[in-house]
């Protein structure tokens, strides 16, 4: 799904076709390529969209590096530089070719290429078109068409981008090889593209504004890693006016230098602070070369009067009579002019945008002097200032300084002062301002994005290889950025799989992959973060029964038990707020703002009837499955009464059976099938679902990506979770009573602590990592094997045709390679594992630290795999890890009254001992259960969603979008239609359009074009 772009809006958004609205899904409805067809049989043209229109005019068209003609060819072209994108088209062999019929190839090339294209290619090649309706053409003859038709639309004038081709080693095989290089296409690609871009440092600073890190990982604290903290700039999307617009803004800062009365212009406006001073320093610094001492201290006052302007704005001005101390950052009074106690005038904390409200805090005068006098910090947080007097809201601390003291720093400005301020711009040079620029420069990973973006508007490649006219379309791989990914990041020596799971290579892993493939990569590696605590718990479970006493031995298993539940829910929320930073770190923050919609999606399809029967069929097939596992499980359980049955009633003292003839050694080997059989149609399951699922989705008409995602992700996770958890459950809560249970003295001191359940439970846990682990390294395995294969049989077959071997190239052996098939299968999985561990603890305490080996390991495969065994993915915009959070807070309450009925029904004492009734213990599991929800509830709770810290960034960034984008100005074109979204006391008139007056309007909060109704004043 990953690989494969979307396919290009359907005809049911274009002009030319106004097909009867239906369900759409991702190929378009036969009624719509009807229409479609009778637009290209009738020769009908139409006028291009904004999206498919050209970019480049006909002087800006690349040229091509070959002719059409040796698409067709045998001729090897030298692949040299960096390529993007590759398309690998088959070349027919003569016997395996076919005639397709005039309707057929009408349709196909309607699938193909977007409504435009179409009509265009039709204008172009009237004569191959008039002959194809009329008697069709052969297949050969089709690729060879489609072949060149997408090089043409490619470098052409409405993608520019530059094309090279090469023929595979055996000739069986031609790939197209993509990229994307000219900078000015570049631009204007982006300009169309919803490609939010990263601000630059130099664009914070030439505004005046300093831009926060992020805070230090536990790894960098525990002196484990060396990655320091991050900056946060604000992410902006793309816009050359916007970007335009700042290069007017810093021009017109800096032709003011070498001019006094312009700097003191700007000085007195209280514009650009940051390189005001610069270029103020610059010109302190020639003026005292040149010996104009005069001119010198005439910079040198505008200097000083320029800082404290700047350092007022920045709250670090001494002379400030009240110091603002905001909850959960860093700020604190040292550094602010205070000395001591006898300073203070009066102090307050409370909810801010109450200050000096008594009803909303309180006088805290006395409690900043103590903490002054004693030497200690003076922050504005409840734990400080001993009491909370607006829970849950923002608060402030308020400290007013006693006037003398105001009035004796507000008169320090001597020689010292002004040392201390150049010491403080030392740092800054004027050439970086001069170089600033408000984006950052484009990542390979913008450039991916944008290509993959323009092409899935012109040209449908999931058609193509549906069609069988093209073979495979994937991301080229980079060597430079490859090999430090290889020598850190997939390790698979002892040293690389013990490595510390901290976030040291998240960021260089979202730049090569996207964020779909990092954000998977930093859950787990936070998973195996905070499984290190209960592995290391674990351990002392291994000698609990020889340390400890029975009963403290059973009260620390019920305590583990339990509290590894409230470790889930703090992980759930953890991770909820570190996804937030994530998501906000790397501009994800507003993805679901400004994706595209699915093609062919609309509201009146996604309400029709048919969609609706199909998502309801899909449910359908998921209760199907839950009731194959659990009539599965119940014939298994059956199987083994019976045997049992045998086993103790129906042997005589031979050992063999009087009626049937069996021998106890058949009995046992029936038994162990039947013992695994249930893992078995487990994985049976999952396989059988991974192909029918799919289906269904593709058909539920999903407005975007992430909501098709999403919705399959939930109907994923409760079959798995009933396939994979039943038979648990089964053998916790129902086999007691259905097979009964042998009691088990395996510590062999007669307490019978144990019985034959428990332990297939604890064997079925073990089995389970097992299989799983076995499972993700042997499919790595074949893979290899497969690949190798691929590459072998390709050589052997050029040595036979007497070809040189050294024809098969990189690119062919990465077109080999298994496409990469998105990542909810891996998430599956753990979250499956993360529910045994959360759930069956008590049983087995060590699976915690079975489950962090395996995930150490998985983790390290996973990584291996993605770069050695699969092509590289298409980068995915994402944000957060989407519905597996609500799969991870289902877990936790999950976890919670599986735990509980555990400790109740199945572990001593409560299930026999105290020899309590049914009704009793149901009685104490209803009320058992209900507590550890409101404690794991509690515990969830104490983690916000987005951290204290998170919410400065945010609002320095809002900050940052109102300074970066002050001077843009834009024309908004109007027309009759609804009302926009700001304020005015314009009208407009009955007429067509008018052009509205340059009236500043945020930029982020308006779209490219407003309308207004017609005489209304808005």
């Amino acid at each position: 799904g990953s690989l494969v772009p979307r396919p290009p809006p359907s005809c049911i958004s274009s002009p030319t076709c106004r097909a009867p609205a239906g369900p759409p899904c991702s190929r378009p409805s036969r009624a719509c390529v009807r229409a479609r067809a009778r637009i290209a049989m009738a020769g009908q043209a139409s006028s291009p969209h904004e999206s498919t229109a050209p970019l480049l005019g006909a002087a800006d068209e690349p040229r091509r590096v070959a002719s059409h003609k040796s698409l067709a060819g045998n001729e090897v072209f030298e692949v040299s530089g960096r390529w993007h994108y590759a398309m690998v088209f088959p070349r027919v062999i003569k016997k395996q070719d076919k005639k397709v019929p005039a309707k057929t190839l009408v349709r196909m090339l309607g699938d193909m290429f977007a409504d435009d294209m179409i009509v265009s290619w039709q204008e172009k090649e009237r004569d191959w078109w008039t002959k194809v309706k009329a008697e069709g053409c052969m297949m050969s003859e089709l690729t060879d068409q489609v072949m060149r038709k997408v090089v043409d639309i490619l470098e052409g004038t409405h993608c520019g981008f530059e094309i090279g081709w090469m023929v595979s080693g055996d000739e069986d095989e031609v790939i197209l090889l993509i990229k994307l290089t000219k900078e000015d296409t570049i631009g204007k690609i982006a300009d169309l593209s919803d490609l939010s871009m990263r601000t630059t440092l130099n664009s914070y600073r030439f505004v005046g504004i300093k831009c926060l890190k992020t805070r230090p990982t536990l790894g960098k604290r525990l002196g484990l890693t060396n990655t320091e903290p991050e900056d946060m700039p604000v992410y902006l999307k793309y816009e050359a006016t916007w970007k335009e617009s700042f290069e007017k803004m810093k021009n017109e800062a800096l032709s003011n230098q070498g001019s006094y009365m312009g700097l003191k212009a700007l000085v007195q406006s209280e514009r650009y602070p940051v390189p005001v001073i610069l270029m103020i320093r610059e010109e302190m610094d020639t003026a005292k070369v040149n010996g104009k001492t005069q001119l010198y201290n005439d910079y040198k006052a505008l200097f000083n009067e320029v800082n404290a302007v700047e350092e007022q704005a920045t709250q670090k001005n001494p002379k400030a009579r009240v110091i603002r101390l905001y909850e959960r950052t860093d700020q604190t009074l040292e550094g602010q002019g205070v000395d001591g106690p006898e300073d203070i005038q009066r102090a307050w904390y409370g909810n801010k945008g109450a200050e000096w409200n008594a009803d909303q805090g309180f006088d805290v005068t006395e409690k900043v002097k103590a903490l002054l006098k004693q030497k200690e910090k003076v922050q504005a947080s409840s734990q400080k200032m001993g009491h909370d007097p607006a829970p849950g809201k923002a608060k402030v601390l308020l400290v007013e300084l006693v006037s003398q003291v105001s009035e004796k720093l507000a008169m320090e400005d001597g020689e010292q002062k002004f040392e201390a301020r150049m010491k403080r711009w030392a740092e800054f040079k004027l050439d970086d301002l001069k170089k600033a620029t408000l984006y950052e420069d484009f990542k390979e990973v913008d450039i991916l994005r944008m290509m993959d973006d323009r092409m899935d508007r012109l040209i449908n490649v999931g058609a193509m290889m549906e069609h069988g006219l093209l073979t495979s379309y994937f991301p080229l791989h980079t060597p430079s950025a490859l090999e430090p990914l290889k020598e850190r990041w997939v390790s698979l020596k002892p040293r690389g799989i013990l490595q510390w799971p901290g976030g040291q290579h998240d960021t260089k892993v979202r730049e090569y992959f996207g964020e779909e493939v990092a954000f998977f990569f930093t859950w787990m590696n936070r998973l195996n973060l905070r499984l290190i605590l209960p592995s290391a718990f674990s351990l002392i479970f291994l000698l609990r029964w020889q340390l400890l006493t029975l009963a403290h031995a059973r009260i620390l298993e019920v305590a583990f038990s339990l509290s590894m539940c409230c470790w889930l829910a703090h992980f759930t929320a953890s991770y909820v707020q570190f996804s937030n930073n994530q998501s906000l770190k790397w501009g994800m923050n507003v993805f679901s703002k400004n994706v595209r919609e699915l093609p062919g999606w609309t509201a009146e399809a996604e309400d029709s009837v048919k969609v609706s029967f199909i998502r309801a069929m899909h449910w359908v097939v998921v209760f199907l499955f839950i009731a194959e596992a659990g009539c599965f499980a119940a014939c298994d359980s059956t199987f083994r009464a019976i045997l049992k049955g045998i086993e103790k009633d129906q042997y005589d003292a031979q050992g063999q059976d009087k009626n049937s003839g069996l021998e106890a050694s058949d009995l046992h080997i029936i038994g162990m099938v039947s013992k695994y059989s249930v893992t078995i149609n487990i994985k049976l399951s999952v396989f059988l679902w991974g192909i029918l699922s799919p289906k269904f989705a593709s058909m539920e008409c999903r407005r975007t990506e992430q909501e098709k995602k999403d919705s399959q992700v939930l109907k994923n996770f409760v079959v798995m979770s009933f396939v994979y958890y039943y038979p648990f459950i089964y053998l916790a809560f129902v086999m007691p009573h259905v097979e009964k249970c042998v009691p088990v003295d395996r510590n062999m001191d007669g307490t019978f602590e144990t019985n034959s359940c428990i332990e297939s439970i604890k064997s079925n846990l073990l089995l389970t990592f097992i299989i799983h682990l076995g499972t993700v390294v042997g499919m790595m395995c074949f893979e290899i094997a497969r690949k190798w294969w691929a590459e072998r049989s390709e050589r052997r077959r050029l040595e036979k045709s007497g070809r040189s071997s050294n024809k098969y190239t990189d690119v062919e052996d990465e077109s080999k390679r298994q496409a990469y098939e998105g990542d909810t299968a891996y998430y599956l999985e753990l979250m499956i594992q993360l529910g045994l561990v959360a759930m069956f603890s008590s049983i087995l305490p060590s699976v915690a630290l079975i489950a962090l080996a395996s995930n150490l390991i998985e983790a390290r495969v996973s990584a291996w795999k993605l770069i050695q065994v699969c092509r590289r993915p298409a980068p995915v915009g994402q944000e957060g890890i989407g519905a597996w959070v609500y799969v991870m807070q289902f877990l936790c309450c999950l976890s919670a009254v599986t735990s509980v009925g555990l400790v109740i029904f199945v572990k001593e004492p409560c299930k026999s001992e105290w020899g309590l009734a049914d009704s009793y213990k149901c009685t104490m599991f209803i009320i058992a259960e209900h507590l550890m929800l409101m404690v794991v509830f509690f515990v969830a709770s104490l983690t916000p969603p987005i951290s204290g810290h998170t919410t400065l960034i945010m609002r320095q960034h809002t900050i940052a979008r109102a300074k970066l984008l002050g001077s843009v100005r834009r024309h908004i074109d109007v027309q009759k239609g609804t009302i926009g979204p700001f304020a005015s006391d314009q009208s407009v008139s009955e007429g067509g359009w008018e052009e509205f007056p340059s009236v500043f309007v945020p930029p982020e909060l308006v779209p490219r074009t407003l309308t207004l109704t017609a005489g209304i004043q808005s």
